[in-house]
């Protein structure tokens, strides 16, 4: 009797959620299209979101682990997977945030941000992260897609480089100038130069947002894996 109360109460969690999700999702969208242009306008939609949309994730969150601790072994798999869903919910929420608000149109909001997710990296201790900033104007202006491509492609890029396993340390160097935005990444993975292509290095993404911005970029396997990222700034 236990074990069906904490199922149906796992169930309503998740269809609530959902539901609350998309009305929200759907709500704010409508309100993205037609005024995203306005600057007021995407703060105040970034604030609601993360106002209304996150206080709901982080109490399924909460709650779920709560519930987890009473479950049975069963219900408690299935309640960890809601609590673990919630939270990467959150996570995305919050990079669709910091992509809409506009305070955070900026070099400043960009360096922030990858830095926030280095933290974590190198918090597990088995990944060096040298990290090299060359901006004069911390505020010189990035328009949201601009930065949404860069720490895409950045990100991408890490996660890559750890995931393969071959690679100790990785080297970051992002520069500035009136035009042109350049990220530089590079670490010391063994890598043959013939048998590797895009797909194989996992840079599908990255292929597909240079495209997007109108960048370029140059890819370096003799010596590890290396990589050069030109981003215009218009």
């Amino acid at each position: 009797m236990e074990f069906l109360s904490l199922y149906e109460l796992f169930f309503v969690l998740l269809i609530s959620v959902g539901i609350l999700s998309i009305i929200f999702y759907l709500f704010f969208l409508k309100k993205i299209k037609t005024l995203t242009k306005n600057e007021n306008v995407r703060s105040e939609i970034s604030n609601d979101l993360n106002n209304e949309l996150g206080n709901i994730l982080t109490s399924v969150a909460m709650q779920s682990d709560v519930i987890g601790l009473t479950a049975s072994d069963n219900a408690s798999i299935q309640i960890d997977r809601l609590g673990l869903l919630s939270r990467e919910a959150m996570v995305k929420m919050k990079d669709a945030i910091w992509v809409i608000d506009s305070s955070k149109d900026n070099i400043e909001s960009l360096i922030d941000k990858m830095e926030d997710f280095l933290y974590v990296i190198k918090a597990q201790g088995k990944f060096n992260v040298l990290f090299s900033i060359k901006v004069k104007n911390m505020k010189a202006p990035l328009s949201p897609d601009l930065r949404q491509a860069v720490f895409i492609i950045f990100k991408e890029i890490t996660i890559n480089s750890l995931s393969r396993g071959r690679a100790s340390e990785l080297v970051i160097e992002i520069e500035h100038n009136k035009n042109v935005l350049k990220l530089c990444m590079k670490d010391n993975q063994s890598l043959d130069p013939e048998s590797i292509g895009l797909t194989k290095l996992g840079l599908q993404k990255t292929e597909l947002q240079m495209n997007k911005v109108n960048g370029h970029f140059e890819l370096d396997t003799k010596n590890g894996f290396s990589i050069e990222l030109l981003f215009p700034i218009l």
